[in-house]
């Protein structure tokens, strides 16, 4: 079963990779998100990381590029998956909130959080707090790009509680 959704996996991204991603294509959140967890699945499982969010609350349309908002999400569990790794309680928290405009994401960790002093700054290309080989700095700079393309804005969030929150705001596809 595991090898099946793998090989899927690996067939969409041949097939959806040779699309030219256009300002108004438009994904299944739910879809990519299920894809991107596959990707991080064994990292997922390793360090026994839950992931709390709600398949009904995803299972919208938004402006964006399969493969491209995958990307997004990865390496938004990228960073997560490395800020837990020294936690006790490992935990990924998505909700979603839809108004006519827009589709808003919150993706948020239980992990030690972003520091006030780096926030401003965390959103610029080669910024890393990872150490050297660990990370490039390229993936929230890459992010906020992708989502602009998109009509889509990424931030900082206030976390409910310890740990790191981003607030993906997309477009939607009634707008």
């Amino acid at each position: 079963d595991q090898i099946e959704r793998i090989n899927n996996i690996v067939r969409a991204l041949g097939v959806k990779s040779r699309e030219l991603p256009m300002v108004d294509s438009k994904a299944n959140l739910l879809e990519v998100f299920k894809d991107s967890m596959d990707l991080v699945s064994q990292d997922l499982v390793y360090y026994d990381i839950k992931i709390d969010y709600l398949p009904s609350e995803l299972d919208v349309e938004i402006r964006g590029h399969h493969i491209l908002i995958m990307q997004v999400f990865v390496n938004l569990l990228n960073n997560s998956i490395h800020s837990l790794k020294n936690q006790l309680n490992r935990e990924i928290r998505i909700s979603t909130h839809q108004s006519e405009a827009r589709i808003d994401l919150n993706f948020c960790d239980n992990g030690p959080g972003i520091p006030d002093d780096i926030r401003y700054k965390v959103f610029d290309p080669f910024f890393s707090t990872k150490n050297l080989n660990e990370g490039t700095g390229l993936g929230l700079s890459f992010n906020r790009e992708v989502l602009a393309f998109f009509e889509a804005t990424i931030d900082i969030a206030p976390s409910i509680d310890e740990g790191a929150c981003f607030k993906i705001s997309f477009a939607s596809l009634e707008s």
